[in-house]
């Protein structure tokens, strides 16, 4: 059966274009639905630091900004003048924190963690710029209400904190940092697994810890795992490498959610000689 050239001509273009609305709704949905993807809350908390022998105060923040109220948990280590602020990942809220809230009050620092709008019992809108306003608050917490000297503070940051934690290095002046499973941009992640996006235009969060970590000045542990199948381990090298900084990056093994744990004393060793190295407390 004879098709014209018209005919052929008609049905390609009807393909292309079906083709490209599809690729124009899916780049709508991924820019519309980013939050969601990137920012998964949980409401519930699974424990407190007194379900681990670790006695603590509920601390409310208050942002005047929008006078969003932000919970967080301040654990107090009678013997240690510093503290460990600790931000959490992207999903779950401040009690799945509490291995490593554990790990630092063991080796003899009060720690201080919060959960981020939207997550546990905190309220706000979640916007990147509003993290780092949050972060300056806790900050601000520290060393204002708690009257902790900034060289005996200590900020952790695991996967999207992160990003926060290295805000704050650069904005402040603590004793250290330390970035675990950290990542250089979203931009970064999002060009290795939506290759065929333009996430670059997309992206209402950036996260850009590339831009900034040069302009840390204190000494910074980089922690990830050889074998993290979600945000891969060149990252840190990544970020290694762009910081001038004293630094050290510790290689552990597992996966991106368990790596610490599955590491066991190569993880645990790690981050205590680093905090040996760089804090008096323990000289």
């Amino acid at each position: 059966m004879y098709v014209s050239y018209e005919v052929m001509l008609k049905s390609l273009i009807i393909f292309v274009l079906g083709l490209s609305s599809i690729y124009v709704m899916v780049a709508a949905g991924a820019f519309v639905f980013q939050k969601h993807l990137i920012h998964v809350p949980f409401a519930k908390y699974v424990a407190t630091p007194d379900d681990r022998g670790m006695p603590f105060e509920s601390v409310v923040l208050n942002q005047h900004n929008d006078n969003a109220k932000l919970n967080g948990w301040f654990v107090k280590h009678p013997d240690s003048q510093y503290s460990v602020l600790v931000l959490g990942g992207n999903a779950g809220n401040m009690s799945y924190m509490l291995d490593t809230v554990e790990l630092f009050y063991k080796l003899g620092y009060s720690v201080f963690t919060y959960d981020y709008r939207g997550f546990g019992a905190s309220e706000g809108k979640l916007t990147e710029s509003a993290m780092y306003d949050d972060a300056s608050l806790a900050w601000n917490y520290l060393t204002e209400t708690r009257q902790i000297a900034p060289d005996n503070i200590v900020i952790f940051g695991r996967s999207l904190g992160t990003a926060v934690a290295s805000w704050i290095a650069s904005e402040f002046n603590p004793a250290a940092l330390i970035m675990e499973s950290g990542f250089t941009s979203l931009e970064s992640i999002g060009a290795i697994y939506y290759k065929w996006l333009p996430t670059k235009y997309l992206l209402k969060f950036r996260y850009d810890s590339l831009s900034r970590i040069s302009k840390v000045t204190c000494p910074i542990l980089y922690i990830h795992s050889t074998e993290d199948e979600l945000i891969p381990y060149t990252q840190s090298e990544k970020l290694y490498a762009a910081s001038t900084a004293e630094k050290t990056l510790l290689a552990i093994s597992g996966n991106h959610a368990s790596g610490y744990f599955d590491s066991g004393e190569t993880y645990t060793n790690g981050i205590e000689n680093f905090l040996n190295q760089y804090t008096s407390q323990n000289h």
